[in-house]
This record gives structure tokens, C-alpha cells and sequence, in this order.
């Protein structure tokens, strides 16, 4: 009996072996989450700036062939009246907003993502 449990092979993973793999995963993961949000949001604020660079060029557009902002007067630009206006809308998946605030003399575009970061021009 004692000589069949001798050549027996025992498998398997010890304790340590599991504790080392997950203490890697841990060490990998706690690089890799920083980073993804890092890209997440300079992903987020980049798509917020080129909309933004897109609405000042149509509202520069506007005043060159027009001779004046659009709803000049503190009127308050959003949403349809954006559309209306210039005809701009944002991509189907932009979770923004945009604002124009026009004065006689210049305007305010700002932007607002639906996780509050506001990026004004």
C-alpha cells in the first residue's frame, strides 16, 4: 500500500502560486485602470473641444456672411436652436451639450458633459 501512494503524482495549485498570480493580476491592474480613465477622459475633453472648434467656426462663418452673430442680444443658443441657427448638430453618441451665448461684440460657446466637465471657449 505504502509503495502505490509513493508513485502516485499529486496536481495541482499550491496556495503560493495562486496568491503570487493574483497578486500580479492585482499589480496589472492597478497600472492599467489609472491609465484607461486617464485616456477615457482626454478622449471625452478632445470630442468636447472639436465640437466646440466646429460651432465657433460656423458662428464666425455666420457673422462674415451675415454682418452679425445669430440672435445677437444675449440669447441663449442650444440644442435646436444650434441646428436652426448654423446647422450643426452633434454626433448621435456626443453625451454633450453646447451653449452659445451671443453679445453684440462676441460669444460664448460652452460645453457640458452628462458627468458635469464644462470646457468653455
Amino acid at each position: 500500500m505504502s509503495r502505490q501512494l509513493a508513485s502516485r503524482k499529486v496536481t495541482g495549485v499550491t496556495l503560493i502560486e495562486l496568491m503570487i498570480s493574483i497578486a500580479i493580476i492585482g499589480v496589472i491592474a492597478a497600472i492599467a485602470v489609472p491609465t484607461y480613465t486617464d485616456y477615457i477622459e482626454t478622449a471625452k475633453l478632445g470630442a468636447m473641444k472639436t465640437n466646440m472648434n466646429n460651432i465657433v467656426f460656423l458662428m464666425d462663418s455666420y457673422e462674415r456672411d451675415e454682418g452679425t452673430y445669430p440672435q445677437t442680444g444675449g440669447v441663449f443658443l442650444q440644442g435646436a436652436a444650434l441646428l436652426t441657427e448654423l446647422g450643426w448638430a452633434p454626433s448621435s453618441s456626443d453625451q454633450s451639450t453646447y451653449a452659445v451665448v451671443v453679445a453684440s461684440t462676441g460669444y460664448v460657446v460652452t460645453a457640458t458633459h452628462a458627468d458635469g466637465t464644462e470646457v468653455t471657449h
